[in-house]
C-alpha cells in the first residue's frame, strides 16, 4: 500500500492478493468524527467515525445503516515511517474480514504531528 497524507486526506493504493491494484481516498477530521470514503465508493448505507486514542492512533469505526459492522485500528510508528492497520468484521456480503496490514514508507508529513 502507497499512502501519501495531505493534511486529513489519504490516498492509497491497496493491491489485492490477484495483483490488481484499487485505488483509494478518504478524509477524517484531526480531531475524530465521521470519516468520508470518496474512492472506492462504500456500499449504501455505509458511513464511518474516527475515535483519536492519542496522536498516532485512532479506531475507524463503519457502521451499515446504523449498525457496526467493521473496525480498524490504526498505529503509526513514532518516526511516521510506518502505519499498521488492523481491521475486523465483516463486508457488505456479510462475509468475515480480518486483515492486518503494514506500510512502510517515507510519509511525507508526519501523521503523529498531523494529529497532534
Amino acid at each position: 500500500m502507497a499512502s501519501d497524507w495531505q493534511g486529513q486526506e489519504l490516498v492509497a493504493t491497496i493491491v489485492a492478493a490477484d495483483g490488481s491494484a484499487i485505488s483509494a481516498k478518504a478524509t477524517m477530521p484531526s480531531v475524530g468524527g465521521v470519516i468520508t470514503v470518496e474512492r472506492p465508493a462504500p456500499p449504501k448505507g455505509e458511513s464511518g467515525i474516527a475515535t483519536i486514542v492519542r496522536p498516532g492512533e485512532w479506531y475507524a469505526t463503519f457502521l451499515q445503516n446504523g449498525k457496526q459492522v467493521r473496525v480498524i485500528h490504526s498505529v503509526v510508528s513514532k518516526d511516521g515511517k510506518t502505519v499498521r492497520n488492523t481491521e475486523k468484521g465483516v463486508d457488505a456480503k456479510r462475509q468475515t474480514i480480518r486483515n492486518f496490514a503494514c506500510a512502510r514508507q517515507a510519509i511525507e508529513s508526519n501523521l503523529c504531528d498531523i494529529l497532534d
